[in-house]
């Protein structure tokens, strides 16, 4: 009983950290500093291809969404 309550806790924790990874890595391709997806990868200790992904897809949110949201 023990030790899947540990296992449990340990899995939110997982899921916290990547949660908060996930938006750590969301702000800074946000940047437009002219870091590049290799870079910024390495900086959150990710493969490219996620970030080449994250900026894909922050670059079509930013072309469909409406003005004036």
């Amino acid at each position: 009983m023990r030790e899947a309550e540990e296992v449990e806790r340990l899995e939110n924790m997982l899921k916290d950290f990547r949660a908060a990874r996930n938006r750590t890595v969301t702000r800074i391709l946000a940047w437009s500093d002219a870091r590049s997806d290799a870079e910024i990868a390495r900086l959150a200790s990710m493969p490219d291809e996620y970030v080449r992904s994250w900026r894909a897809r922050l670059t079509d949110e930013e072309t469909v969404t409406p003005p004036g949201t």
